[in-house]
């Protein structure tokens, strides 16, 4: 585009403005620039339900990495059937 618009002269390309300052938009709110993710209030029971699902996750993925890591370091014949060789960096992640 660049190479077009200088060879021709004009171009009809789109250019984009760019303000000289940078400001939140809410004005409202004058010039906070966090937000809180709990602008309303919920009830009490969204904090109850939604720590079960949480705390599910937490236990499955702590029991991927620990299976993960037993099947990479053990000496089983039933793991080691495809002679996968550990790469030189196998170590420095453990």
């Amino acid at each position: 585009m660049l190479i077009t618009k200088n060879a021709g002269g004009h171009s009809l390309t789109q250019k984009i403005t760019v303000p000289n300052s940078i400001r939140p938009s809410d004005r409202e709110r004058g010039n906070v620039w966090l937000i809180s993710p709990l602008r309303k209030r919920l009830p009490i029971w969204v904090y109850f339900a939604s720590s079960f699902p949480a705390i599910l996750i937490s236990v499955v993925l702590f029991f991927e990495v620990e299976l993960t890591s037993i099947m990479i370091q053990s000496k089983l014949k039933c793991v080691n059937t495809t002679k996968s060789i550990k790469g030189t960096g196998y170590h420095l992640d453990i």
